[in-house]
């Protein structure tokens, strides 16, 4: 048994949620450790924040800043070998759109400005499937463009969130909390 297999071993069920979490980040910045935690249920956090601190600790992740982290050579090898878990993805999908609203309503542009690659990112690589989720994270850039007082770049989200809705028989995804246009 290698050194990695036996730390893998020693990885609790959250601590590998949260690294298939981080996994589902396609943007290179460092993820902000409010949207890592963002899926899991308010009671859950605590336990959630040091599965985290576990994980920065024990080399899975590192924290480039206070309050981020990212994948580590270490954790990357080790999601390598784990087949993509698509609930997982869907959640980060949805508690990514219902966080940015939160902070869209809230008018926390700083944490909005250190979402948006991460949101615009995980928008275009969801573009081919054409699905809801696709519509929610289109919806979401939109919105967040719009908290950031971006109407103009937000218009083309806004375009093509119409033109999915409208494909996808959905005029009624347009009116979802998160939208506000």
């Amino acid at each position: 048994m290698t050194d990695e297999d036996t730390n893998s071993a020693n990885l609790t069920p959250m601590m590998r949620a949260l690294l298939q979490a981080a996994d589902c980040f396609v943007c290179p910045a460092p993820i902000p450790d409010l949207l890592l935690l963002a899926p899991l249920q308010p009671r859950a956090r605590t336990h959630g924040q040091a599965a985290l601190a576990t994980l920065i600790r024990d080399g899975w992740l590192t924290a480039p800043a206070p309050g981020t982290a990212a994948l580590t050579a270490q954790g990357r090898a080790f999601l390598a070998s784990r087949h993509s878990d698509e609930p997982i993805q869907v959640m980060v999908v949805q508690s990514l759109c219902i966080t940015v609203d939160a902070l869209a309503k809230a008018q926390d542009i700083a944490t909005l400005q250190l979402a948006a690659p991460h949101l615009r990112a995980l928008e275009e690589a969801w573009q081919p499937r054409n699905d809801r989720y696709t519509l929610a994270l289109t919806l979401a850039m939109g919105s967040l463009l719009q908290a950031c007082d971006q109407p103009e770049q937000a218009r083309p989200y806004v375009e093509r969130a119409s033109a999915l809705a409208s494909a996808l028989g959905s005029a009624a995804a347009l009116k979802r909390p998160w939208w506000r246009w």
